[in-house]
């Protein structure tokens, strides 16, 4: 059984008329004719039957139609949609840390959809800490993600898109909501909300602190930054965050830290494979363009 004997068979069922069929197939009627007995003997049942001098489908037939139906409904629109990912259209799906859903994702997405009007591309987003998002990237669950840099990424391709500084969080009405800038160890006698130990940025906070020699009381963990940013300003402890857009909008005072030694850097992630489709790879190389430009201003 064939492709071709299906669409025969379809084609045949619609009309009941071979020369009609034939001439819709662009075959001849005894090729058509030979398809239908062959793929008859293969499935071991008659498809058709004499009524009067028309064919008509038997049971089986109308059964075995409405199967066909189903089928290559299912393969055409496939097909459609494959072509469309061959114009570089179609939907992409982009996967990214919770901070980065208030300005920097959505803002180079809506730039990359105005360059392309004309196109039918659909964006689906979903927001996740680092671990997650590698995870779903190699299952196929995205095709992008804007993350931390993964502790292995050598079967990746990673696009620096941005550095964040470690900044203070505090409550408005906190002691040292009144400075411009603070020393880490002004700090440590604070409580402070860490992440928990899954999240990528945990290292990267510890450092600040394996520095000093000392840490401070950690009041309670939290995977996501966003989270632990609510909490500050609801006055359950201060916290040592990367910088955000998304900070600016909460009632929390962003103190720079005067001697943080380090930043968190944005990667954003794809497989090599996955870059090999136009609807991928233009958006990728939209991003890479848009962020050398935005370096050189």
């Amino acid at each position: 059984m064939n492709l071709s004997q299906l669409r025969y068979f379809q084609c045949l069922a619609r009309t009941m008329h071979y020369t009609r069929a034939a001439e819709q197939l662009h075959v001849t009627q005894s090729t058509l004719s030979h398809e239908i007995i062959r793929l008859e003997q293969e499935l071991g049942v008659p498809l058709f039957e004499r009524n009067g001098r028309n064919k008509v489908l038997t049971r089986l037939g109308e059964e075995f139609l409405a199967c066909v139906d189903e089928t290559l409904s299912a393969l055409d629109k496939g097909v459609s949609a494959m072509q469309l990912y061959s114009k570089g259209e179609g939907y992409i799906r982009i996967g990214m840390l919770p901070e980065l859903g208030e300005y920097l994702v959505p803002d180079l997405v809506g730039r990359f959809l105005s360059q392309h009007p004309q196109k039918n591309i659909h964006v689906a987003f979903t927001t996740g800490i680092t671990t997650t998002l590698i995870e779903g990237l190699r299952n196929k669950l995205h095709d992008v993600v804007f993350c931390m840099e993964p502790a292995d990424s050598s079967d990746l391709a990673l696009l620096p898109v941005c550095k964040e500084p470690l900044v203070l969080l505090t409550p408005l009405e906190h002691p040292l909501a009144g400075r411009d800038r603070v020393m880490l160890s002004e700090t440590l006698s604070y409580p402070h909300i860490f992440y928990t130990k899954e999240s990528h940025m945990l290292p990267l906070i510890q450092k600040q602190f394996n520095r000093l020699g000392q840490y401070p009381e950690i009041a309670c963990k939290v995977l996501e930054g966003n989270v632990i940013a609510g909490l500050v300003a609801k006055g359950f402890g201060i916290a040592v965050l990367p910088l955000s857009e998304i900070y600016s909008h909460m009632k929390v005072k962003i103190i720079p830290i005067e001697d943080a030694t380090d930043e968190r850097e944005i990667y954003m992630a794809a497989s090599p494979q996955t870059l090999t489709v136009p609807l991928f790879s233009s958006f990728y190389q939209f991003a890479a363009e848009s962020l050398k430009a935005a370096e050189r201003q």
